[in-house]
């Protein structure tokens, strides 16, 4: 099988062979990258496999006659050990009371015994002293060989050691460049806040000054509808029919005027009862669970005068279009005069919308326009209508769908409910610097 090189920048090249060297400090096995890099001082010390092979056999015979060697040194201190037993006197041995045969073989042993002394404790000594060296050699080379291999694992110790310090340097940078993303993100999402919050402001500062216009038209209207009055108290009571005619009059303009001045006339919109959509919570709910859809009409019709105002919550959707429209005799709309729209899944639409947001409809009867407002993110759309009939708010619901027409006290808790969402944004703002200002210190 083979094995490739380990070593970096090397591009995992295949090992070709093995260093003899004994005091080379890199790895045993070689690629062609490893010979210039690593060995290039000692090439006549670098083998192929073929070679490490044909090395193999050559030294076989060295191998044998080594072998054979150390098998008569094995074999020469077996005999040397039974030799000393042979020769051994037990030391508790009493000779008066031996049997002449058995004291004729212990002075035997004594005697071999006093011959080895004299001619083999001599050369075993200086046997001794051979053996002595031998061991010697034979931890020198083993000392050689094991501080090669602990030079390389000294290596191979360090280059682990770098490659763990390498990923922790990777996670902790993966980890600041993840921590850094969610910052960002929550950057961009306070941003997208700030300008909803600002977009509203302009809305609420808009709708303030419509109010103020209102309110001071009203005091004009007001006061010369009062100074009409003083100046018909004033006439003879000869000119009172004329008088009380004027009056008639002035009263009739003063209420044309507040009704046009006035922003928007309060209607209680429901919808109405309808086989194929289940209308709940008085009036006030639609949903359809149904794939086939339906319109669903709104009471009462809108006045031909008249500046209203509805709101529709969007609380699921399949499909679903919101608008105006003229209802005729049947049921069904006549498509070229319905004005809305439309929402569902998987299309995008022009008209933006999520679940829980609130489509404000703003029904301007005589300046002939209504206008389409999401109120959590503020987008518009404008279209001009046809007044000359009259019209009726209505809903058509598809699939898995559901809607709602919200009151006034309604949008007045969910005015509370922004406010309240306000204050955590700024909370989270603060311990969003906080939490940036401690990443700073550190």
């Amino acid at each position: 099988m083979s094995q490739f090189c380990q070593y970096e920048n090397h591009d995992e090249s295949p090992i070709i062979g093995a260093c003899l060297r004994i005091d080379c400090k890199y790895s045993r096995s070689y690629c062609h990258h490893c010979i210039i890099k690593h060995h290039i001082s000692h090439t006549d010390d670098l083998k192929t496999f073929k070679q490490l092979n044909e090395w193999i056999k050559q030294e076989k015979n060295s191998f044998q006659d080594l072998k054979q060697f150390i098998n008569g040194i094995m074999q020469l201190s077996e005999g040397l050990q039974k030799f000393l037993v042979s020769i051994t006197v037990n030391q508790q041995t009493d000779f008066s009371i031996l049997s002449q045969k058995d004291m004729q073989e212990e002075i035997k042993k004594l005697i071999q015994f006093s011959m080895s002394k004299t001619t083999l404790i001599p050369l075993i000594s200086k046997l001794q002293n051979d053996l002595n060296n031998l061991k010697q050699e034979i931890n020198r080379i083993n000392q050689v060989v094991v501080s090669s291999n602990n030079t390389q694992d000294i290596r191979n110790q360090e280059k682990n050691q770098q490659i763990n310090w390498n990923n922790q340097q990777s996670y902790q940078i993966q980890q600041d460049l993840k921590h850094q993303q969610k910052l960002e993100k929550l950057n961009l999402e306070i941003q997208q806040n700030q300008k909803q919050q600002q977009r509203r402001m302009e809305s609420l500062q808009q709708k303030q000054q419509e109010q103020f216009s209102y309110n001071s038209n009203h005091r004009n209207i007001k006061l010369d509808f009062n100074n009409q009055i003083q100046q018909v108290d004033k006439q003879p009571q000869l000119g009172q029919n004329q008088s009380y005619q004027s009056n008639k009059y002035q009263q009739f303009k003063y209420q044309e005027e507040i009704q046009y001045f006035h922003p928007f006339q309060k209607f209680s919109f429901i919808f109405i009862e309808n086989e194929q959509i289940n209308v709940e919570n008085c009036g006030k709910m639609i949903r359809n669970e149904k794939k086939q859809g339906s319109y669903v009409w709104c009471d009462p019709s809108i006045p031909f005068d008249a500046n209203v105002q509805i709101h529709f919550r969007i609380l699921c959707y399949d499909y679903i279009e919101l608008g105006i429209g003229y209802k005729g005799k049947s049921v069904n709309l006549i498509l070229d005069k319905k004005y809305m729209i439309q929402i569902g899944n998987n299309v995008q639409y022009s008209f933006p919308l999520n679940f829980g947001d609130v489509v404000l409809l703003t029904i301007r009867m005589k300046e002939k326009k209504l206008i389409f407002t999401n109120q959590t993110s503020l987008y518009e759309e404008q279209i001009s209508i046809d007044t000359s009939q009259v019209l009726n708010p209505f809903a058509y619901l598809s699939g898995r769908s559901c809607t709602e027409i919200l009151d006034k006290q309604l949008l007045d808790k969910q005015l509370l409910d922004e406010q309240l969402l306000d204050k955590q944004l700024q909370q989270l703002l603060d311990k969003i610097d906080k939490h940036q200002s401690l990443c700073q210190t550190f």
